[in-house]
């Protein structure tokens, strides 16, 4: 008897890695917080849950500027997005 298998029948797994990149406004380590107009926070970039570049956080803001600085970034990877899905 002769079987005849399709070349998928086989255990193939395709990944496809997709970054989840947020960002995140904190207190700076061994600040306050308490005043959100000290430079006492920071923004940093985050992908899939934690920081893959120091280079990424940004710090030494008041909380106003780090939202800015939040709602930038956001607004640029929205845009980015939105780019690549109607290419």
């Amino acid at each position: 008897m002769l079987a005849l298998t399709h070349p998928f029948s086989e255990r193939q797994t395709m990944i496809e890695e997709r970054k989840n990149t947020t960002f995140e406004i904190r207190v700076s380590e061994g600040k306050a917080g308490t005043d959100p107009e000290s430079p006492d926070w920071e923004v940093a970039e985050l992908e899939n849950g934690r920081v893959v570049d120091n280079s990424d956080i940004y710090d030494n803001l008041t909380y106003a500027e780090a939202q800015q600085i939040a709602g930038m970034w956001t607004k640029k990877k929205e845009e980015a997005e939105a780019e690549g899905a109607v290419s």
